[in-house]
């Protein structure tokens, strides 16, 4: 007689709880690993964030001193204008006590024998090459003419003379052109004149022009 065991056995149970624990062990490994790799990128994005946060606090530093530089850069500047400004009058002034002497010495130069006005020895020596006219006359006798007057106001200058001859007042304007102590020189006038005490005739002259002091 055959028997038939409808019931299930215990062993297949088994299986089926072996394969159960199996996909619990699977699905938590694929956790962790998931969770590895979120820790990861969490810890990569912590430290980047960390990074740029620094570089921020280095830019407000860097920030804070350039607005304290700025807070004081009209302070700086309004003192450095009145350096200037007094630098500016104590060169004026300077200039107001000294200049007419070395224009006065200027003249000395000029008119003595064998002197030649103050000028750029580079300057001279051009004019020497380009137009000899225009150089000084090294031969010229200084005597021949002389300043009865000398009149400056506001550094513009009116110089009155008398000379032998007309070559003479041209060779003084032609020294006066060349010194670096005067500027727009025009020759006003000359006219001849009778000398009473020499009996001679001289030429008057005027000359105005503008003075720089050094």
């Amino acid at each position: 007689m055959i028997r038939i065991n409808l019931l299930p056995t215990k062993k297949p149970r088994a299986a089926a709880g072996e394969e159960g624990k199996l996909w619990i062990v699977a699905f938590l490994a694929t956790l962790l690993v998931e969770g590895g790799a979120l820790a990861v990128v969490h810890l990569q994005r912590t430290s980047a964030l960390e990074v740029i946060e620094r570089r921020n606090s280095d830019a407000r530093r860097r920030i804070d001193v350039i607005k304290g530089e700025v807070a004081d850069h009209d302070q700086i500047k309004k003192q450095l204008e009145d350096i200037r400004s007094r630098d500016e009058v104590i060169t004026k002034l300077t200039s107001s006590r000294t200049g007419p002497v070395y224009v006065m010495m200027e003249l000395s130069k000029i008119l003595s024998p064998g002197q030649m006005p103050t000028t750029d020895p580079d300057r001279l020596a051009q004019i020497q090459r380009n137009n000899p006219l225009q150089a000084p006359n090294l031969r010229w006798d200084s005597r021949r003419l002389w300043i009865t007057a000398f009149k400056e106001e506001d550094r513009q200058v009116t110089l009155t003379g008398a000379a032998r001859g007309h070559d003479d007042v041209a060779e003084f304007l032609k020294r006066l052109i060349l010194s670096d102590y005067f500027t727009d020189e025009q020759l006003k006038k000359t006219e001849t004149a009778d000398d009473t005490e020499s009996g001679l005739t001289n030429v008057v002259f005027e000359i105005q022009c503008r003075v720089r002091y050094h």
